[in-house]
């Protein structure tokens, strides 16, 4: 897997990564990183564009901000309207030849956070990674992973195994999607995936969120059944238990799911 590289810079205070920020805009003062002073938004929104007119890339502008205590580059978007999008290699290189003639020239003591560009599901969600793949190598995959009920709790385990793991943060929708069309899931597949994770994710984050669980989990006394229900409004998953099934609230020890 390959992702968009994007630079951290960890600074001491607000007011360090603000007078980073600028020392950025003034160390980009001829080609080919340009300050663009026109559109100057430092001071006002903690953001400056850097025009990049780099040999063999596309013109661009990089998008740097001063957040909290941290300096961030977060984007590289085309600089002409005629091109669309800047592909991921084109996007990368140009982010290392940015860190390479400016940033690493005016960073002093500081850390500065890089990620490499290629990198596998395992190390994004070590812990829940094998849910996932559960789910993944499930007998209704690639073409059918949502349409048996068995298919559908393996699923709900990788789902439910993210936030006891405290990796829900760490999978990007686009991660996820990256990850299926490498495995040569077709796009249909891969969108309904989307949509489950997307909206199942949030349906638990909601649930934490209204009722203030916190890290602790509703432990269900076997037997009980995880059921996907189908109506007009949609899908939605719910809790069914059977017979004398108990349900209590406990605190989540921070184990492996």
């Amino acid at each position: 897997m390959q992702r968009f590289r994007n630079i951290t810079i960890h600074c001491e205070n607000e007011n360090a990564a603000l007078e980073m920020l600028q020392t950025i805009a003034s160390a980009c003062n001829q080609p080919p990183f340009v300050y663009e002073k026109d559109n100057d938004r430092l001071l006002k929104d903690k953001t400056v564009r850097i025009i990049s007119t780099h040999a063999y890339t596309t013109e661009a502008v990089i998008i740097v901000i001063a957040s909290g205590s941290n300096v961030k580059v977060i984007n590289i978007i085309p600089n002409k309207r005629s091109v669309f999008r800047i592909d991921k290699n084109e996007y990368n290189t140009i982010m290392e030849y940015f860190k390479k003639e400016v940033i690493d020239e005016i960073i002093g003591d500081k850390v500065v956070d890089f990620p490499e560009a290629e990198y596998s599901m395992e190390t994004v969600i070590p812990k829940s990674y094998k849910k996932l793949n559960n789910w993944a190598t499930c007998p209704g995959a690639p073409n059918a992973p949502f349409s048996h009920q068995n298919d559908l709790n393996c699923w709900f385990d990788f789902v439910i195994a993210l936030f006891l793991n405290n990796e829900r943060d760490k999978l990007s929708s686009s991660d996820l999607e990256q990850w299926l069309e490498e495995k040569g899931w077709d796009e249909e597949v891969i969108e309904e995936t989307i949509l489950h994770y997307e909206h199942d994710t949030d349906l638990i984050a909601y649930f934490y969120k209204i009722y203030g669980f916190g890290n602790r989990i509703l432990n269900f006394t076997k037997p009980y059944t995880l059921m996907k229900a189908e109506s007009e409004g949609g899908v939605h998953v719910i809790v069914v238990p059977q017979q004398d099934t108990t349900i209590s609230v406990s605190e989540h020890e921070k184990t492996n799911v």
